[in-house]
């Protein structure tokens, strides 16, 4: 019982740092670093550029490469226009429920990790553990890339999205650019004086669409979540001026996730193709014409083959046998693209996630506590 009220103090107070990913995150950091201090492990801390993220690093055992990462990302999405019941950046329990926002997704796997870290301590571990917490992860999966190259290596990575205790191998990539579409204004009147930027963004989102439905026919057998398929949309649009001018500017963003065995660039290069050809017939028209993209989001596709040490610990400690795919994004594709063997299982449930009245069930909670015990018995073998 008082390992349950530890974490759920734990909870509390990484539910109150307003982690939303426009905001910083360092003193939720500093708190994580200061309570680790007290329980006499040292912390890495490491400060992006301009001061305003951090991630942090800490170390609990041997030093020796045979250990396992627990992954998880410290920010949140927003709570602006959300109709919640109750303050989302005050934990509160209703029955056997933990509300506020980041619960799920995933303050209540880095409270599990750091209630169990006194136990860590007081364990005969031959093989180390190491935590792993990162900023941004929300916004394009950003401060990850900082945090991995400054990772020991390790057995196994265990990246905490809720799962529901599933084990996850799989996971789609998220991909999504920002176009710029710069036509030529003129008196609707003489629209032959202008360059319709709507025009051209209408005959990009007409492409888009026609691969997408040419990707839809193309389903991954082997990928259990619903699209098994790589989905491709036009995401935000805004242009125009007036009614009466032509109008000489659109902003446009196109969303992409890709199955695992889907080459995004495949994609993209076909979609870039497109824009060099309207681009070109835009310059026909008026010489100052132009297409600007820049990619806004980048997270790859995840999946480990059978046989990944990492999927094996999690089969093993969570007594499945089955593995499961999902559709969101994690940084897990970040970790395998550094070499390190990976797998994705956390407690909640993605669906509360990015809603109001994000929760998390306690048994959820219970249930990673005891799959860290497992891990703690593991390393002390």
């Amino acid at each position: 019982m008082g390992d349950r009220v530890k974490r759920q103090q734990i909870l509390e107070r990484l539910v109150g740092f307003d982690t939303t990913s426009h905001l910083s995150n360092v003193d939720l950091i500093a708190w994580v670093a200061g309570y680790l201090h007290e329980q006499g492990v040292q912390a890495t801390v490491l400060k992006s550029q301009d001061g305003q993220k951090a991630n942090l690093i800490a170390r609990i055992g041997p030093d020796n490469e045979n250990g396992v990462v627990l992954s998880g990302h410290t920010d949140v999405v927003p709570v602006t226009g959300q109709a919640w019941s109750s303050d989302p950046f005050q934990l509160e329990r209703r029955g056997t429920r933990l509300y506020g926002r980041g619960t799920a997704d995933m303050k209540g796997f880095i409270a599990c990790v750091l209630a169990a870290v006194p136990k860590m301590k007081r364990a005969n571990l031959s093989a180390p553990v190491h935590l792993a917490f990162s900023h941004d992860e929300e916004v394009g999966c950003l401060g990850v890339r900082d945090l991995i190259p400054s990772l020991p290596k390790a057995a196994a990575v265990i990246v905490g999205e809720p799962t529901e205790l599933k084990v996850v191998d799989r996971h789609k990539g998220v991909y999504a650019e920002q176009l710029s579409i710069r036509g030529v204004a003129a008196h609707s009147s003489l629209p032959h004086l202008g360059v319709n930027a709507i025009d051209y963004a209408c005959a990009l989102i007409t492409e888009i669409r026609s691969i997408a439905e040419k990707l839809k026919a193309m389903p991954e057998q082997d990928f259990c979540s619903e699209p098994n398929f790589t989905t491709l949309s036009p995401a935000t649009i805004s242009g125009g001026t007036a009614m009466n001018i032509v109008p000489n500017l659109v902003d446009l963003s196109w969303h992409m996730r890709a199955v695992p065995r889907q080459d995004p660039a495949l994609v993209i290069n076909q979609i870039h193709a497109k824009i060099a050809e309207l681009e070109t017939a835009m310059q026909k028209e008026d010489s100052s014409c132009a297409i600007e993209y820049a990619t806004a989001v980048d997270i790859p596709p995840f999946q480990q083959d059978k046989g990944s040490p990492a999927v094996a610990l999690c089969q093993q400690l969570s007594g499945q046998n089955a593995t499961q795919s999902v559709n969101y994004g994690t940084e897990a594709g970040l970790f395998q693209r550094a070499g390190f063997a990976t797998a994705v299982y956390g407690p909640g449930n993605i669906a509360q996630a990015h809603k109001p009245d994000e929760f998390i069930e306690l048994a959820q909670l219970d249930g990673c506590d005891l799959m860290l015990e497992k891990l703690i018995e593991k390393l002390e073998s």
